[in-house]
């Protein structure tokens, strides 16, 4: 299929059109770059326009906006309301023979981040100039045809923000269930026994071994900080590397039933932790966490650390932790003196196994959300290089549902 080309300046314009917050008449809504996701939602801040102290663009629901600061980060958003931005955001109004979500959605192609993020000058906060910005191409097919790929874009975008809200409650749940079980700690209404972590622990706490950067790139899988998140290890078969000894990989080394938990970071983070599952090789832990091995006869692992999650144990973290510089930490005693509502282990098996259940509609969920989000990105590739058939889209968006 053959289409005409033209250039982002000759179907569309970028409307700078200045305004001064003290001088609005009643406050609108504020666009940062902050408030835009990297799935092109867009949420306004909720800060008083009027108090903002340094001029703006105004927008409407009828822009685009583009995000010109680091466009690496894919800003680039299509609200339905009026506002004031960032001057780091570009409103872009297509002209009438531009469909605005065909636009919208080609701005947001792999191709048109690169090349911006190519052109981008600035070392510590590259941004794209708008003069280079109006001379990018962009294909263009008949008005029709941008309003159909637009439409198919915008139902599998859809089905992938259902998705992930469907993941995001899946993942909620298991707190959701300590409460209703075991009812708030702070309360301890069903007046369970409170002790420390320490006395359910088996082995450990252990810190972990430190090696320089050197050492990385081949040899023992090693978990750090950046792999878990929220109790869980997010994706074993991307952990880095580490070369190391036998004696090394038998002191440091994970087990399944494992509990790792962050001993320095920001406050923010300082003791975040995860339930070490799923293991198939020898796997070691890095030096910022420390690893514990609990006693199974008095403590479930899903129930350890889904109460490990809690805001009753973020607490006694905050309290615990020595406050440097840069970062805080926490202790191998801070670890032990956490204290824990314990009920009767039949009770937290039933409630891991409630857990384990929850967590494979999860592993379900992540699968589906992987296949739509690679869906979107074949539907992207072949909307923009006129090989979007309406019979192939419509069997693919069958399919995902």
């Amino acid at each position: 299929m053959s289409w005409n080309v033209a250039t982002l300046g000759q179907i569309a314009a970028i409307e700078r059109d200045t305004v001064d917050p003290g001088a609005c008449p009643e406050a609108v809504p504020y666009v940062g770059l902050e408030d835009i996701g990297v799935d092109g939602v867009v949420a306004p801040s909720g800060l008083d326009s009027r108090t903002l102290s340094s001029a703006k663009f105004r927008f409407t629901a009828e822009h685009i906006l583009f995000g010109k600061l680091r466009p690496y980060l894919r800003k680039t958003a299509r609200p339905d309301f009026d506002g004031v931005c960032s001057t780091d955001i570009l409103p872009i109004l297509s002209h009438s023979s531009v469909d605005r979500g065909f636009l919208y959605h080609y701005l947001r192609t792999d191709v048109v981040v690169a090349r911006a993020t190519s052109l981008s000058s600035g070392a510590n906060l590259p941004r794209i100039s708008p003069r280079l910005l109006l001379g990018f191409p962009v294909p263009l097919p008949p008005l029709e045809e941008q309003r159909r790929i637009a439409a198919v874009l915008d139902a599998a975008k859809t089905l992938i923000r259902k998705r992930s809200k469907s993941l995001d409650l899946a993942k909620s749940l298991p707190g959701h269930l300590l409460q209703e079980m075991f009812g708030p700690p702070e309360l301890n209404r069903f007046d369970l026994p409170v002790v420390t972590f320490g006395s359910l622990i088996l082995q450990g706490p252990t810190n972990g071994l430190y090696k320089p950067s050197t050492e990385y790139g081949e040899g023992t899988p090693i978990l750090r900080i950046s792999d878990f998140y929220e109790g869980r290890v997010t994706q074993l078969t991307a952990l880095r590397r580490l070369r190391t000894s036998p004696k090394e990989v038998s002191a440091f080394g994970l087990s399944n039933g494992d509990i790792v938990i962050n001993r320095v970071n920001s406050r923010e983070y300082l003791g975040k932790s995860a339930l070490v599952e799923g293991l198939t090789e020898s796997t070691i832990f890095e030096s910022n966490m420390m690893r514990v091995r609990l006693n199974g006869e008095q403590i479930d692992p899903k129930f350890a650390i889904s109460f490990l999650q809690t805001p009753f144990v973020r607490r006694q973290v905050l309290n615990r932790c020595k406050d440097a510089v840069n970062q805080s930490s926490i202790n191998q005693q801070d670890v032990r003196s956490i204290k824990i509502v314990l009920p009767p282990i039949d009770a937290q098996r039933r409630f891991a196994g409630a857990v384990a259940a929850v967590e494979r509609l999860s592993s379900l969920q992540q699968t589906h959300l992987a296949e739509l989000t690679a869906l979107f990105s074949s539907l992207q590739h072949r909307a923009f290089t006129g090989d979007l058939t309406i019979n192939t889209v419509e069997r693919d968006l069958a399919d995902a549902t």
